[in-house]
């Protein structure tokens, strides 16, 4: 079934269904306002793929028909036709409607018939059932008597049961005392084993003049008609899902026989008594249970009554049409109700191959190449986890959890561990808070306007209900345009193809016709029309001016006044955005998709176009303004959730406002019967732009500014922990990106001194282990032989010649900047880069010092500097040789490979360490 086909379907109700050659066919039923069809249609299910196929049944001497009751016979030519109403009353008459259709000769007739002892005839009826028994006759029963209703002698219900002979065409009368003496709204359903079922409806024993009530009642038995017996029986049915009673319903039996399935119809609920359902119910007849429906998937059909229902290739319940009030629908739905189905699904519309059950459960298991997906993600990103575990594990430790300062009680770094909980849980709330805004942000509009001296003006449709002969003339303030025919502005539509239907006129739109106008014809601002500086040709006015004529259809009440019953329907639509421009002339360059264009469709068969659609009363003079605008709507893409450069959807929008006119009777009677203006609401380019309210450059700021109140307030609380000056980059890089980083520090500070601050201490015995270990400062390589065992004899002799005063001071100012040190070091420096810095000198000694930390070749360095200087050491021999001259600390290559330390005297040692003091001082400064 093409989109085409459904589109030119009639949303219809109440007509005849029938089955024969595995197709359904369906004929007469109700269009829009309860107008009659002669429609005669089929539909098939394909047994490759399960889509539909439709088509229309040849015929001549069609009868409009409504509310029949249809029979194939079983030499599957000859179709029978029983009662409804038709819109000639004369046929309204004491005897039943039976007509007759024979496919080999595609033609309507009346049927033979014969009455009852030669004497009386079932009358005329709607709502009531006819079934074709076991024995070949036809049982009729129950329904609405047309022939009292239209007589004026009320409503009748009726209560009987006649046969009818195919054959013969004799009608036999087979009413009971005992028989309910009203059915109406029901179904009749033909069993095997020769008995009829009468399910749902309305039955009983009650007044038989007026419509019976079946308020809130459950369908809890059923009548059974035994053909052989000539026998009524009362069933009665069980069940954990009782369904409601209900008339107008939709009833198969099933592939196996004995089940029996319903969908739909209305019930009476108060005074309302259309109340559409939309339930669906299974009765198995062997068990006289109602069975849950539970297990059906898919979307169900919407609710409905009077809707055709068949069983096609013993496997697939069909649903077509159908109504609720003044809604008919055109659209089909299937429920595959094969066993090997283990989960039979609802389908709308079909037009691809329905995947079988298995395929469909198939669909939810992952595939192959998915699964190996997702497990080598896993497992690298499993590897990748534990490699930074494994490495940055003790700095992601000491950072995030556990860090104490040295000299602080345990009981202030627990108190800190709770409050990084506390803080860091509510941070994390924070964060998934901000994440389902961003992923269910809102979506605000703005509006842009530019101010602009001519706009353009809308397609616009106008279409002729109840007129004979209509048609438009149209013109502008200033004139330029004369005849929008001639123009080429005005084009008639095919109503073959699609007839738009309204619910306040009449049954069918006479004619539509189509404005379109160049994208050169622009309305003027009339406040800048006296500084227009163009052509005269180039000034069409402010405003178009439609005026309507033809023979319209009127009426005159008893007061002398005048019911209008013609209109004009009016509809307006952007440019480039008009559907009946795509579907009416193939116009491929309208923005509108293939769904656009059927709900477009939808909506013309149902009134459901509310929006830009006006109603103009015969005889008035009526007023639309509009405001053409392009609305940039967000596309649906992940990319618009960050914030920045989002992307849209450019759609052309038109909205309007429309000031009616009062029908007069001199306009009714004059030349023009409406006259319609249509002008900008502002001369102005209007845009609105969609823009979500959250997105992730929000999120970030948010959260960046609850993060920064958060260590704020961990400060407050707790003081400031020190904070390295090295980020990710620097602490992750590997190899010789690294080793870079090394050989900067050395070559940068590296000469200023062997021993680090903050890592090596001032003097190699100046701290004790324990100590050393509290606060993790530790000895350089060489500084303990540096200072331990080449100057100790230098010690001595500094003992024996420095004054003791002198050393007490040297003692006291290394331990003052010792402790400056550990203070720095625990409460406000951190020492990342001075332990870079110590790991850098480390190698570089490894690589310049043999194992003892003197140079590789040291004799020839002995003799160079025997040559140059005096056998005894001076001060500045030691600083030249220890550590670099203030005003050399610059020259890295030079001094980066001199640190021996050769035997001084104590003297020597003394302003050694005066030096060594101002040379870690001066490294701190430089840092």
């Amino acid at each position: 079934m093409t989109d085409e086909q459904i589109n030119l379907l009639p949303g219809r109700s109440s007509g005849a269904t029938f089955v024969r050659n595995g197709m359904m066919y369906i004929y007469g039923g109700i269009v829009s306002r309860s107008a009659l069809s002669t429609k005669f249609t089929s539909i098939a299910v394909s047994d490759q793929d399960g889509s539909l196929i439709y088509s229309d049944v040849p015929q001549a001497n069609p009868i409009p028909m409504a509310y029949s009751q249809a029979v194939m016979l079983p030499d599957n030519n000859r179709l029978l036709m029983f009662g409804g109403y038709t819109n000639n009353l004369t046929l309204y008459t004491n005897k039943l409607l039976v007509y007759e259709y024979r496919f080999d000769q595609q033609t309507w007739r009346e049927a033979p018939v014969l009455p009852h002892n030669n004497q009386t005839f079932p009358v005329n009826r709607k709502e009531f059932t006819a079934t074709l028994g076991s024995d070949g006759k036809v049982y009729i029963a129950g329904g609405f008597n047309l022939v009292s209703a239209f007589s004026g002698a009320g409503m009748f219900i009726m209560g009987d049961l006649w046969s009818y002979d195919p054959a013969t065409g004799q009608f036999v009368d087979l009413s009971q005392p005992l028989l309910p003496n009203y059915m109406i709204g029901h179904s009749a359903i033909a069993l095997p084993d020769s008995k009829i079922i009468f399910i749902m409806g309305t039955m009983g024993y009650h007044s038989r003049t007026a419509h019976p009530q079946n308020p809130l009642e459950l369908c809890n038995s059923s009548l059974i008609y035994d053909i052989g017996a000539n026998k009524w029986s009362k069933q009665s049915l069980q069940g954990d899902k009782v369904p409601w009673l209900r008339e107008g319903v939709s009833t198969i039996l099933g592939p196996d026989n004995s089940t029996i399935y319903i969908f739909g119809g209305i019930r009476n609920v108060g005074s309302y008594f259309y109340n559409s359902l939309a339930d669906f119910a299974i009765l198995d007849t062997a068990t006289w249970t109602w069975c849950s429906t539970d297990s059906i998937l898919g979307v169900p059909p919407t609710a409905r009554y009077e809707a055709n229902g068949a069983l096609l290739n013993n496997r697939y319940f069909v649903l077509a049409n159908g109504r609720i009030e003044t809604f008919w629908y055109n659209d089909v739905y299937m429920l595959d109700l094969a066993p090997e189905n283990k989960s039979p699904a609802w389908v709308q519309n079909v037009k691809d191959p329905i995947p079988n059950s298995d395929a469909a459960s198939d669909s939810n298991i992952l595939s192959g190449s998915t699964i190996a997906g997702i497990v080598i993600g896993t497992v690298f990103g499993a590897i990748l986890l534990g490699f930074i575990l494994w490495n940055y594990w003790s700095a992601l430790y000491t950072y995030f959890i556990w860090d104490p300062r040295t000299g602080e009680p345990l009981w202030t770094e627990v108190s800190h561990l709770l409050s990084k909980a506390v803080l860091g849980g509510l941070f994390v709330a924070f964060l998934a808070f901000l994440i389902h805004q961003v992923v269910t942000s809102p979506i605000s509009t703005i509006t842009l306007s530019t101010s602009a001296s001519k706009v353009s003006v809308p397609d616009i449709r106008f279409c002729f209900d109840g007129w004979t002969q209509g048609s438009i003339g149209c013109q502008t303030d200033t004139g330029t345009i004369e005849d929008c025919a001639t123009a080429g502005y005005l084009r008639r539509l095919n109503m073959t193809k699609h007839r738009p239907f309204f619910i306040d006129g009449q049954v069918n739109i006479t004619s539509c016709f189509l404005f379109t106008a160049p994208d050169s014809f622009q309305l003027g601002d009339p406040k800048h029309r006296q500084f227009n500086t163009g052509a005269v040709g180039d000034d069409n006015g402010y405003r178009l001016q439609f005026l309507f004529y033809g023979v319209a259809t009127k009426s005159s009440n008893p007061n002398g006044t005048i019911s209008q019953i013609s209109r004009v329907h009016v509809s307006l639509y952007p440019r480039g955005r008009n559907p009946n421009l795509a579907y009416y002339f193939g116009d491929t360059t309208q923005q509108l998709s293939q769904s656009d264009i059927q709900v477009w469709l939808n909506g013309e068969r149902n009134d459901l176009q509310t929006s830009n659609t006006y109603s103009l009363e015969l005889g008035a003079y009526s007023s639309i303004i509009y405001q053409l605008q392009d609305h940039l709507y967000l596309q649906n893409t992940g990319w618009n959730n960050i914030g920045f450069a989002p992307t849209y959807n450019s759609v052309p929008e038109v909205t309007t406002a429309y000031r009616p006119g009062i029908s007069t009777p001199v306009r009714v009677e004059s030349f023009a019967k409406n006259i319609l203006d249509i002008y900008p609401s502002t001369y102005s380019k209007v845009t609105l732009r969609e823009q979500k309210i959250y997105t992730i450059l929000s999120a970030i700021g948010s959260a960046g500014g609850l993060f920064s109140l958060l260590i704020t307030l961990d400060a407050f609380l707790f003081g400031v922990r020190p904070r390295s000056p090295w980020g990710m980059i620097h602490r992750l890089v590997p190899g010789s990106a690294r080793d870079s980083l090394l050989a900067g520090l050395r070559k940068q500070f590296g000469f200023l001194t062997s021993t680090i601050p903050f890592i090596n201490p001032v003097r190699a015995n100046l701290l004790s282990e324990k100590q050393q270990m509290t606060h993790a400062i530790f000895p350089s390589e060489g500084q303990t032989s540096t200072y331990g065992e080449k100057y100790q004899t230098a010690k001595e002799n500094a003992l024996q010649l420095e004054n003791a005063q002198i050393q007490d001071q040297l003692n006291e100012l290394q331990k003052r900047v010792q402790l400056m040190e550990l203070m720095f070091k625990s409460y406000y420096i951190s020492d990342e880069l001075f332990a870079n810095l110590d790991s850098a000198v480390r190698q570089h000694k490894k690589y310049t010092f043999g194992n003892d930390n003197r140079p590789m070749n040291h004799e020839k360095y002995l003799r160079e500097r025997s040559i140059d200087e005096p056998a005894t050491y001076t001060s500045a021999h030691i600083i030249k040789h220890i550590n670099p001259p203030p005003a050399n600390r610059d020259d890295n290559s030079a001094l980066a490979d001199d640190h021996s330390l050769p035997n001084v005297s104590s003297g020597i040692q003394l302003h050694d360490r005066r030096m060594l003091v101002e040379e870690r001082t001066h490294l701190v400064d430089k840092y």
